[in-house]
């Protein structure tokens, strides 16, 4: 299988996108650190041929990074369990502008005592941004953790106007 990938300016920051023929499979901010996000890239993707081709992934960059924002039917091709499946569809179909919480998702997946393990699963999501893990706040309202820090989630949901 082959990879496609290539390092992108963004609003947010430089990031790397890879793509198979199936779509989107990786998107991670790179923070200064490229090499960290390829070894998530390798990782994720142990059998692949990987291909550096920005010319292949700039199109996707664009659509993600869009001034209105992503469209939710970029086609991706993610890999996890079942479980770590359904917590990343159910991210997809929350709107854009909008926020749910752990235990919201937990139920929403069926799996109302889950919310640690829908936890880990938001945090072990390849896609950044295009499955929304940043969507998933606490549930006192505040924003959370986020594995590229809370001021890129913050800054993420101010771009979507859920926060103001």
């Amino acid at each position: 299988m082959n990879v496609h990938y290539g390092i992108h300016s963004t609003p947010f920051g430089e990031c790397l996108i890879a793509a198979t023929n199936r779509g989107l499979c990786h998107l991670a901010f790179t923070l200064g650190q490229a090499d960290r996000a390829m070894a998530r890239l390798r990782a994720d993707w142990p059998d692949a041929d990987l291909q550096m081709d920005p010319a292949i992934t700039e199109p996707l960059a664009k659509a993600v990074f869009s001034e209105d924002g992503f469209s939710a039917s970029i086609p991706v091709d993610v890999r996890g369990t079942p479980f770590q499946m359904k917590v990343w569809t159910a991210l997809r179909a929350i709107p854009r502008g909008h926020v749910t919480t752990y235990g919201t998702l937990a139920a929403a997946i069926g799996h109302p005592k889950a919310s640690r393990a829908v936890g880990t699963a938001v945090g072990d999501n390849p896609i950044a941004v295009c499955v929304p893990c940043h969507r998933v706040v606490r549930k006192d309202g505040s924003i959370g953790g986020y594995y590229y820090g809370p001021e890129l989630k913050s800054a993420l949901l101010r771009w979507e106007g859920a926060l103001r």
